[in-house]
């Protein structure tokens, strides 16, 4: 195991233990995150999640049909977290396009600093990805792509809460 796998592995961990604590947290003080949101944007979340459940599933199809004809673009288990970063990509963006994604009354400027944070973290880990060379290995993408494609879904995120931000002004002003 070398020092990437290691520490991908490890920063995994963190973030479920990280999100163990927290809904425990949140539960032991009984606050219910579903609860704000009224009865549309809770239908329109649930489209949101089937709309990325169907990329999901619509990805990996044709990623195993591929590998049935022998091509395979990438090592394992980077074509999974493609996928999943997908499926996210589709249910953030389908949810904030519709004014599910925040609870009413909830302002966006700290969603965008802290993906703005975040894109910058994985920036730097994808400069240093583009200067070692490591992206593509046997014309397939290895699993140093993670960090570029976290960014970009990272970045489609926040474009996408920018642009519904702006929609909205628009609609207040007139």
């Amino acid at each position: 195991m070398n020092e990437y796998s290691i520490g991908l592995a490890s920063g995994i961990i963190f973030g479920v233990l990280f999100l163990v604590i927290w809904f425990a947290f949140r539960k032991a003080k009984g606050i219910d995150p579903m609860e704000k949101f009224d009865e549309r944007q809770i239908a329109d979340r649930y489209k949101a999640y089937k709309s990325g459940f169907f990329a999901l599933l619509i990805f990996v199809a044709a990623d195993a049909l591929l590998k049935m004809f022998g091509v395979s673009l990438f090592e394992e288990p980077v074509g999974e977290c493609i996928a999943v970063f997908i499926a996210v990509g589709v249910f953030a963006c389908r949810a904030v396009m519709s004014d599910a994604y925040f609870a009413p009354g909830k302002s966006m400027r700290n969603f965008i600093l802290l993906y703005g944070v975040i894109c910058f973290a994985q920036l730097l880990n994808t400069v240093r990805s583009f200067t070692d060379h490591a992206l593509i290995r046997d014309g397939r993408l290895t699993i140093h792509c993670i960090s570029p494609l976290c960014l970009i879904l990272f970045l489609v995120i926040m474009i996408a809460v920018l642009i519904r931000a702006r929609q909205l002004k628009y609609e207040e002003e007139e």
